[in-house]
């Protein structure tokens, strides 16, 4: 027998997106950003440009990012 391994793309084998939602609400608040479970969850299965468009689209330009981010 031939040694195998098995790669799990979130969500095939296991429901892993709470960790990464717990995961994006800590490394948000360590910047001091509030980030609702929502708007996580929301991208869901989007690659990461797909992702970082739906983030963007929240804000209207990048002077209000950074806006948010000092606050």
């Amino acid at each position: 027998m031939k040694p195998a391994l098995i790669f799990d793309m979130d969500g095939v084998l296991v429901d892993s997106m709470h960790l990464h939602v717990a995961a994006c609400e800590m490394a948000f608040s360590e910047a001091c950003i509030h980030i609702s479970p929502e708007l996580i969850y929301e991208p869901a299965g989007s690659n990461d440009r797909g992702i970082m468009e739906k983030m963007l689209s929240y804000f209207s330009s990048p002077d209000e990012i950074l806006l948010y981010i000092k606050k």
